[in-house]
């Protein structure tokens, strides 16, 4: 069973999967950083568990934006926000 907490209609829109492992090369880093601006820029949805380092390092630049942003939260993390 699927619980959400916010605007459900964000799960109707078109949207990027960004998932990225904890082990990521030196060379990937500034690659992510430079797509999520982009993806911020055209106001594309992205969706993931913002779980990783360089996740979070993602979250922090959407952030800036105004595009829509779907956080996919591990079950025992949705316990941490109650």
């Amino acid at each position: 069973m699927v619980q959400t907490i916010g605007n459900t209609d964000l799960l109707k829109l078109s949207k990027t999967a960004f998932l990225c492992s904890r082990q990521v090369p030196a060379s990937v880093v500034l690659k992510c950083y430079d797509w999520a601006i982009n993806q911020r820029e055209k106001g594309n949805c992205v969706i993931s568990g913002f779980h990783s380092i360089i996740e979070k390092d993602v979250l922090h630049y959407l952030l800036k934006g105004k595009q829509p942003i779907i956080v996919a939260l591990a079950r025992g993390l949705k316990e941490k926000l109650n």
